[in-house]
């Protein structure tokens, strides 16, 4: 499957960016390939004008900007575990629109049940929306599908809470839904399909880091079993293991890669598209150079999920993670401080590691510290939201940078909508 994106740059005259990244992780042989209509628990809407009132047994709800008025779903995803979701698209029916205009989608972050959810009470919900979609008076009696894989993906990986999404808008426009009380016609109910591949126990690849360089030349999911402390007296720029192969997906398994050498080393180098690395330690040390970095990519769509990395070195330039390419993800990383690693005689600082990624990049929920001038800097059109960081962050154009705290923010394009960060 190709690489789908799909941004959306409105609200206002402010610029949001709502990235779907739709690419597998992985495939291989005798995959166990699933289709699933998830169970729609909760559907409501909301309203500013009656704070105090109960929707939840209403046949429709609604998004306006009059009221204002919100709409409320919400789906059972506990049959997924460890599944890669291939693609999930919500599908909402349309029962009535005046007008054409944007609804922005934004995923819920408590929890909210429809008998009792209400303006006065309703769930909290992230800043910016995970996708936005155009709607109008065409739509009347018709199915809007709208891509959520990489939000599902997150409720598989635990790297978000399932409670749900809230449909916003700020247009001039009024839409209304069918809910699951529509008894008449209940496929007019909002749906969630969700299309998942999973690989057998028996075909996951443990990696034997014993001979380096470790070569990823097929695509598949490679796990360790162990913790691995590697040291090389490298003359040249060394990487420990190697992903040279599309859709592939390396899992720590809470394992630590503890690498070092002397000259720049990088201990995940990845030259492939679609990569996710996840779930575990890397600690990357070189005792004279300033440059390598823990996780190096040049390939796009590169997802950096739950992971602890630090960076020893000298030098306070140290990467952590360096991604040239587009459309990648980074999401609750922790670059942290520690002390020197024994089995390196001679390290005297340890410096964490910087986070840099290329354009229509996510990069949220992120503990990153550095002793550099820029502890994160983002290409365009990306979305930088949610994380701390030690110093400061830098941007370039047509990004949304909100709810950070870090030592600044530096822009150094235009078009970017920077608000409710906090300035160390």
């Amino acid at each position: 499957m190709d690489i789908s994106l799909k941004k959306h740059l409105r609200i206002h005259n402010w610029v949001i960016i709502a990235l779907i990244l739709v690419l597998p992780f992985f495939i291989v042989t005798n995959l166990n390939a699933a289709t699933m209509s998830l169970t729609l628990t909760d559907d409501s809407w909301i309203n500013k004008a009656v704070p105090d009132s109960n929707y939840g047994q209403n046949v429709g709800m609604y998004a306006h900007r009059w009221g204002p008025r919100r709409s409320l779903v919400k789906f059972n995803s506990k049959s997924l575990s460890d599944e890669v979701v291939d693609s999930a698209v919500l599908k909402l029916y349309a029962q009535n629109v005046n007008s054409e205009g944007t609804i922005n989608i934004h995923m819920i972050t408590s929890v909210w049940q429809e008998e009792s959810v209400n303006w006065d009470n309703m769930p909290t919900f992230q800043a910016s929306p995970i996708v936005s979609f155009e709607i109008s008076a065409s739509n009347i009696d018709s199915v809007i599908e709208i891509d959520i894989t990489a939000t599902v993906q997150q409720w598989v990986n635990g790297n978000a809470e399932n409670y749900g999404l809230m449909m916003i808008t700020s247009d001039n426009i009024a839409a209304k839904f069918y809910t699951k009380e529509f008894l008449s016609d209940p496929s007019r109910a909002a749906t969630l399909i969700v299309n998942t591949t999973s690989i057998p126990e028996d075909q996951a690849n443990v990696m034997d880091l014993s001979k380096l360089p470790y070569i990823i030349d097929q695509p598949g999911l490679y796990t360790l079993n162990r913790n691995w402390k590697l040291d090389v007296d490298n003359d040249d720029l060394f990487s420990f293991i190697q992903v040279k192969s599309d859709k592939v997906t390396i899992d720590l398994m809470g394992h630590e890669l503890s690498m070092r050498g002397i000259l720049p080393v990088y201990g995940i180098n990845v030259s492939a598209n679609g990569v996710m690395i996840q779930n575990g330690t890397i600690k990357v040390t070189h005792t004279i150079s300033c440059d390598g970095s823990a996780i190096l990519g040049v390939g796009n769509d590169v997802r950096v999920y739950s992971m602890i990395i630090a960076g020893r070195s000298e030098c306070p330039t140290i990467s952590g993670v360096q991604l040239s390419g587009v459309e990648h993800q980074i999401v609750r990383v922790s670059t942290i401080h520690e002390l020197c690693d024994p089995m390196v005689e001679d390290c005297k600082i340890d410096r964490g590691g910087s986070i840099a990624v290329g354009d229509f990049s996510i990069v949220k929920d992120n503990h990153i510290f550095c002793d550099g001038e820029f502890c994160l800097e983002a290409g365009s059109n990306s979305v930088i939201t949610n994380n701390a960081v030690s110093n400061k962050i830098r941007v370039v154009s047509d990004s949304l940078v909100v709810n950070n705290i870090s030592g600044g923010v530096e822009e150094t394009g235009a078009g970017n909508t920077v608000e409710s960060n906090w300035n160390r």
